[in-house]
């Protein structure tokens, strides 16, 4: 009896440490999304959960006008044809938008990261340069390396990732 107690644990140690995804609403080390985010996500993606690799979504004001975005990382389809999407929800004046940044087959060593910094850019209405701090998306893993997305003319792009280190040198 002892024995298949242990098998019991084991088994369930087995199934928690390589569970595939994460449910809807939860992403371990983060807060819980908004409502009004999980159900454009739920709309658009019926069935969608969390992906791999804490934490499956940040935020950050991608688009600079004062309120908070979404990158999340999630997955969606079938378990047989599964595709992990990276997505951007932003949070503006005409409501939440959202855009699909990458998407591939199920990959378990994608990683999202900040990066904050700071733009010189020239004020629309006056024409004068300013500083405007800037998030800039950041991908770590997977057979890209990694990739970094900032917001530009309306939408989020990538733009160069710094070179890899050498750790040679």
């Amino acid at each position: 009896m002892r024995r298949s107690w242990m098998a019991v644990g084991v088994m369930a140690s087995f199934l928690l440490l390589h569970a595939p995804a994460f449910s809807q609403d939860e992403a371990p080390g983060v807060p819980p999304i908004p409502p009004d985010v999980k159900q454009l996500l739920d709309s658009t993606y019926p069935g969608w959960r969390f992906a791999y690799h804490p934490p499956s979504y940040v935020t950050a004001d991608f688009d600079q006008d004062g309120k908070k975005d979404y990158a999340l990382q999630i997955l969606r389809g079938s378990m047989a044809s599964e595709e992990q999407d990276l997505v951007i929800v932003l949070n503006n004046a005409a409501g939440l938008t959202l855009q699909v940044l990458e998407a591939r087959g199920e990959d378990p060593n994608i990683y999202l990261a900040l990066k904050k910094g700071v733009e010189l850019q020239k004020d629309a209405k006056t024409g004068v340069d300013k500083m405007f701090s800037s998030a800039v998306l950041r991908i770590l893993g997977g057979p890209e390396g990694e990739r970094m997305y900032h917001w530009d003319s309306g939408e989020m792009k990538e733009v160069a990732a710094p070179p890899p280190v050498d750790p040679s040198n």
